[in-house]
C-alpha cells in the first residue's frame, strides 16, 4: 500500500504497481457472467446528472446496479470524520451493496456490455443507498493517470 498521507483528506488506499507486470488491459472482473467475464475500462467520464445508471463490482454482492440519487453528497461517519463530493446511488427498496464491497469499482456501461466508463470506487452503504468516491477525485488526490483500453 502507498502511504496514507499520499491520498489527501479522503479515505482510500493505493497499491503501488510500478515495475510490475499487471497485464495489458485494465479490466473489471464480472465473474457472474459467462459472456462478459471481464469488462474493459475504456473511459472515465464524470457523472453530472441524477438518474444515471451505475453499477459496482464488489467482493460480497458482485455486480449490482442502481441509479444516481445524489451528487456532491456529504458523508458523516460515526467517528466524526466528514467527507464530501460523493456520488449516492441505489434502487428503491434494494441494497446495491453491503459490507465487504468497499473498494470495488463503480462504472457505467458504454455501447456494448463489454466496455465501461469507470466512475469511481465504492466506499460505503446505508440501506438502499451506496456511496462512491468519484474517480476524478482519486486521480487528483493520488496524483495518478487512468490506464485505459487502447484502440
Amino acid at each position: 500500500m502507498a502511504k496514507p498521507d499520499n491520498v489527501g483528506k479522503y479515505d482510500f488506499g493505493l497499491i503501488n504497481i510500478t515495475g510490475r507486470n499487471v497485464g495489458q488491459s485494465p479490466i473489471i472482473n464480472n465473474i457472474d457472467s459467462e459472456t462478459y467475464a471481464e469488462l474493459l475500462i475504456e473511459s472515465n467520464n464524470i457523472i453530472t446528472s441524477h438518474g444515471t445508471h451505475l453499477c459496482k463490482s464488489g467482493l460480497s454482492t458482485h455486480v449490482t446496479c442502481g441509479y444516481v440519487r445524489g451528487l456532491g453528497a456529504v458523508l458523516v461517519y460515526a467517528n466524526g470524520v466528514i467527507e464530501d463530493n460523493f456520488i449516492l446511488y441505489g434502487k428503491d427498496s434494494f441494497e446495491t451493496s453491503c459490507e465487504g464491497d468497499s473498494g470495488g469499482p463503480v462504472y457505467s456501461y458504454l455501447q456494448s456490455l463489454l466496455k465501461v466508463n469507470l466512475i469511481g470506487i465504492h466506499s460505503s452503504h446505508l440501506k438502499d443507498f451506496s456511496a462512491s468516491l468519484p474517480l476524478d477525485i482519486i486521480l487528483r488526490e493520488g496524483e495518478l493517470e487512468l490506464v485505459k483500453v487502447s484502440g
